[in-house]
């Protein structure tokens, strides 16, 4: 909560007290390490508050409304399912392999991948480029709320990484794809000859909704 609220509204206010303000509202969306969802999902930035949550409310995963965002910017919960007595032993079996170090390097396990790069799978990499719009929002939202700013810098440098092996969600009616992360949208188009994500809108799922579909008329007329 913002302290020291001024009682007079923002048009009585000097520029230096605006100023004090906003800052006071921007620490106080600092502070926060969750936020409540359109699905009414309550979601945490890290995976340590998520888990504290858990050891609080006393109840599985499956009982509790709640997610939390990982490096990708997806939301993410825990299981409620129980490793088998044959599934622990090869979980053991494993942890015992990487403690001695007899695992494969990465190298090789590259190269055996060849023939799939051979076939295109693994092309030059991907880049991203946003629209005036869509860095314009960033920007925004890097001042506004910083947290939700990084997490969707995640996901779209998990959207340029992943490109190839994703299965991406299209908008109906429309040449634009669209992840969410909580109440946010990502809008975005595939290049494949050029192998370009193009970051179009980023913004809240009304707002997002309202310019695409403006944009959608644009290309009618």
């Amino acid at each position: 909560m913002v302290k020291n609220k001024p009682q007079r509204t923002v048009a009585e206010m000097t520029i230096d007290e605006l100023r004090d303000f906003v800052k006071q509202l921007i620490e106080a969306e600092r502070r926060k390490d969750c936020y409540v969802d359109d699905d009414g999902t309550l979601v945490f930035y890290t995976e340590e508050g998520y888990a504290d949550y858990l050891r609080k409310v006393g109840k599985p995963p499956s009982k509790v409304k709640a997610a939390f965002l990982n490096e990708g910017g997806l939301k993410c919960r825990y299981s409620d399912y129980k490793l088998t007595p044959r599934e622990k032993r090869r979980l053991e079996r494993a942890r015992k392999q990487i403690a001695e170090g007899k695992v494969v390097p990465g190298e090789v396990v590259f190269e055996e991948l060849s023939e799939e790069r051979d076939q295109g799978l693994m092309k030059q990499p991907w880049q991203s480029r946003f629209t005036d719009q869509a860095a314009e929002e960033m920007d925004g939202l890097s001042i506004r709320q910083p947290e939700i700013a990084e997490a969707i810098a995640r996901r779209i440098r998990w959207l340029v990484e992943n490109a190839d092996f994703i299965r991406h969600e299209k908008m109906t009616g429309a040449e634009e794809y669209s992840p969410h992360i909580g109440q946010f949208r990502i809008l975005y188009t595939l290049d494949h000859q050029t192998r370009t994500i193009t970051i179009v809108d980023i913004g809240k799922h009304n707002k997002v909704y309202r310019r695409l579909q403006k944009r959608i008329g644009r290309r009618k007329t």
